[in-house]
């Protein structure tokens, strides 16, 4: 099954870091989903996609550390 992330599964850019930290694990499984998908049926618009989607979740994590840092928490604590 090759289902697009959703915009929901990315965090508003303020949302306290607990929200971002929760939502991570269902981008991963998502991104999972579709690269296993992607390596049985490779396709050129898969791998746009998969793409697409790889930077999203990059971005999610570089909200989540902007959050922590203006939490104070850059420790990771």
């Amino acid at each position: 099954m090759n289902r697009p992330i959703t915009a929901a599964a990315y965090a508003d850019r303020y949302a306290p870091a607990k929200d971002l930290r929760l939502q991570l694990p269902e981008v991963g499984d998502q991104l999972m989903e579709q690269l296993y998908a992607l390596s049985a049926t490779p396709s050129v618009e898969a791998c746009d996609q998969a793409s697409t989607d790889l930077a999203g979740a990059q971005t999610a994590v570089r909200k989540l550390r902007e959050a922590l840092i203006g939490e104070g928490a850059a420790s990771g604590r």
